[in-house]
């Protein structure tokens, strides 16, 4: 259970990360919105599989619970961010 609180507070913060720094970029850059929203993706998904890698070598009996998480968080922090830059455009 640990884990899974784990997952889901590292994507909901990273999520929140990218957000405010993309409203931010295209508040005051517009220009750049497009490169840095594309900059964002890889790094998200840099750091959220460096995040499922530690999560996984902590404990491998849950491995498959654990990606099931990951995944569906993902899938759902994504999501979010995608309704959020979408409607304040």
């Amino acid at each position: 259970m640990f884990e899974t609180g784990v997952i889901i507070g590292l994507l909901a913060l990273l999520t929140w990360l990218v957000v405010r720094a993309l409203r931010q970029i295209r508040q005051t850059k517009p220009e750049f919105f497009v490169p840095a929203y594309l900059a964002t993706i890889a790094l998200k998904l840099l750091l959220s599989l460096a995040m499922l890698v530690v999560v996984l070598a902590h404990n491998p009996e849950k491995a498959r619970i654990n990606a099931l998480v990951f995944l569906v968080g993902y899938v759902l922090a994504t999501t979010v961010e995608v309704a959020v830059l979408w409607r304040k455009s």
